[in-house]
């Protein structure tokens, strides 16, 4: 029987909407698998620390668990937070944040002296977006680095579900960082920090990784300069101190990079001193902070951060002083006003003391990681506010 032109049309209508209705399925299941996918592994201790960003109450809790090091290799070193960083990295010319990354070493296996036949030395934990130029996928990612004299190399390996930075399996395909390992000449030239930092190409406008290596400081990725000032002595090579663009909030829930490039450096010989170093009402100097001024710096970003850290005049650095009272308790003060204020204690399972310090991320604004009796201190990222 011949269709009638009224159903004709109706089919054709229908033909059209279906086909309509695919293309429209199809280009969103395009799009959303271009969006980055939660990861999950089987191991649970791998998916508790996926799932804990760097710096928050949530990892700490999980650090002072002593994660299993069959499957974390930085695992027995995971509760030093001086030992590691944490960072929103910075994307486009460095004006906006990126993701959040933890970069997580073996205190033991970067102090290591044979790299020959290389080592994976610690976790690089992404807990958003992919990171170019140096391929950081979402997830747990593996550093692998080798080296003898003077040729090195290292990679970014990804873990399979299934698998754990010590002994694998890997996705298929590594990314290949470019490495510069460099060795100060002072009179002692074994005192390297077990220590790992994110670092800023001012040129490139691209972060790095610099991770001690033996007896050497090694700066990896891609396409970087590196730093350029001389390691005069143990105490400038940047494993000891910590250099960040410090954040800026113009208004609430509006947390930018600011042009300003704080660094925090320990006194000399931090990992030496003693318990009675922070006794007393004065407590005692941990570390100095120090601003510079990049280009775009305004008046009002450095007017809030001479505030915070209670710089007097035009100067641009001032001390950081820790005291304890007892329990512990710990508070930290900067400035000949001190203007105390609480400090988070975390104390090691195992005091392997590293005299590094190193800011730590907040999404209100930086604190800093110092170490003290048997532990490490994070201060409070209000120092310069009213006591409460």
């Amino acid at each position: 029987m011949r269709a009638s032109p009224q159903r004709s049309t109706r089919n054709a209508f229908a033909m059209s909407l279906m086909t309509m209705l695919l293309v429209l399925v199809a280009s969103c299941g395009e799009s959303t698998s271009r969006e980055p996918q939660p990861m999950t592994y089987e191991n649970p201790v791998l998916q508790e620390l996926a799932d804990s960003p760097c710096d928050t109450e949530k990892f700490a809790t999980l650090a002072r668990t002593q994660l299993d090091t069959s499957t974390i290799v930085s695992g027995s070193s995971i509760d030093k937070s001086e030992t590691h960083d944490c960072q929103r990295l910075l994307v486009g010319t460095g004006d906006e944040y990126g993701p959040l990354v933890g970069l997580l070493i073996s205190m033991n296996k970067v102090a290591q002296t044979n790299f020959a036949l290389g080592d994976v030395v610690g976790e690089i934990v992404n807990y958003s977006d992919s990171i170019a130029p140096m391929n950081i996928a979402p997830g747990i990612n593996c550093l692998w680095i080798q080296g003898e004299l003077d040729t090195w190399t290292a990679e970014i390996r990804r873990i399979r579900p299934h698998g754990n930075c010590e002994s694998g399996p890997f996705e298929p395909g590594v990314q290949t960082l470019d490495v510069t390992r460099r060795i100060h000449s002072g009179p002692d030239e074994t005192r390297y920090p077990s220590t790992a930092r994110w670092m800023w190409d001012r040129v490139g406008l691209e972060h790095y990784i610099g991770v001690r290596c033996g007896n050497g400081w090694c700066e990896m990725g891609v396409g970087f300069e590196g730093t350029k000032e001389p390691f005069l002595n143990s105490d400038s090579v940047p494993g000891w101190y910590d250099e960040q663009i410090l954040s800026y909030t113009q208004s609430p829930n509006d947390l930018r990079p600011s042009r300003l490039l704080g660094r925090i450096a320990p006194v000399p010989g931090l990992d030496r001193l003693g318990p009675e170093y922070f006794q007393g009402d004065d407590g005692n100097v941990v570390a100095t902070i120090t601003l510079e001024t990049l280009g775009g710096a305004t008046g009002d970003m450095l007017a809030a951060y001479r505030q915070k850290f209670r710089i007097p005049g035009s100067g641009m650095s001032n001390e950081l002083r820790l005291r304890n009272l007892g329990s512990p308790q710990f508070s930290g003060g900067v400035g000949t006003d001190r203007n105390w204020k609480p400090a988070v204690y975390n104390k090691h399972t195992v005091h392997a003391p590293t005299g590094a310090v190193r800011w730590a991320w907040s999404e209100q604004d930086e604190d800093g990681w110092t170490p003290c009796e048997a532990g490490c201190c994070r201060t409070d990222g209000c120092l310069a506010c009213p006591p409460t």
